[in-house]
């Protein structure tokens, strides 16, 4: 029995003796991941902001004063609603 016989390399290498890199894979797979949950994040805000409700009769209707609130609509087109005794606050 030749116990002179080498075992071999367990780590492969280069033709120039240099041991040949592991290439990290899980960086790689973790940044196309978050690149498609961002992806399909944005093309699902996209189709639900552009797929809006126009308000029907009865909420137009419902916009108009009444004794305690004046209705108006800006220069800009959006609505305001203005109490009688307007406090500043927040609405969130």
């Amino acid at each position: 029995m030749d116990t002179t016989q080498s075992q071999p390399d367990p780590k492969p290498r280069i033709q120039d003796g240099r041991p040949a890199r592991r290439r990290r894979r899980w960086p790689w797979v973790i940044l196309v991941v978050i690149a498609a949950l961002v992806a399909i994040g944005g093309i699902a805000f996209a189709a639900y902001a552009s797929d809006y409700y126009h308000a029907d009769e009865a909420a137009l209707q419902a916009m108009g004063p009444t004794e305690g609130v004046q209705v108006r609509t800006l220069a800009n087109g959006d609505i305001a609603f203005i109490p009688p005794s307007p406090r500043a606050g927040a609405v969130l």
